[in-house]
């Protein structure tokens, strides 16, 4: 009789059942938030470094005075986009070719391959991915 009584009670309180709704949710809600900011970090520095590349590559083909070292040029493009110094140097290659997009004559290929630095959030196959990006501009005097 005692026991039916303490398990009358226990069935009846409904304290605490809103704090176990929070947690519940929260524990979807909040990895589900981080995973989608992170993707658009990741999206955001594969758009930096595909402009910095487009914006190398055309400078490499028309000669600029300013980009004498395509690599530096490209990595400080990035870095006005994202963070100052994220991307180096050496993470840029160029070269040269005989062909842009169908174009032809001589073009300057700019390519970019990035570690994400970040990785917190999303799960194995997708932490910290490898971006690379590359761009393509014919030259002028082929």
């Amino acid at each position: 009789m005692r026991i039916a009584r303490l398990v009358r009670r226990l069935l009846g309180d409904c304290r605490g059942v809103h704090t176990l709704e929070v947690v519940c949710v929260s524990a979807i809600y909040f990895p589900l938030t981080f995973a989608i900011v992170e993707v658009g970090f990741i999206l955001w520095t594969q758009n930096a470094m595909q402009s910095a590349a487009s914006l190398a590559a055309r400078c490499g083909a028309i000669g600029g005075s300013a980009c004498t070292d395509l690599p530096t040029y490209a990595a400080n493009a990035v870095g006005e986009w994202l963070v100052p110094d994220s991307i180096t140097s050496s993470e840029v290659t160029v070269q040269t070719a005989a062909s842009c997009n169908a174009a032809v004559g001589k073009a300057t290929i700019v390519t970019i391959t990035h570690q994400f630095w970040s990785g917190v959030t999303l799960p194995f196959p997708f932490a910290q991915p490898q971006i690379s990006v590359s761009a393509c501009f014919p030259s002028a005097s082929s």
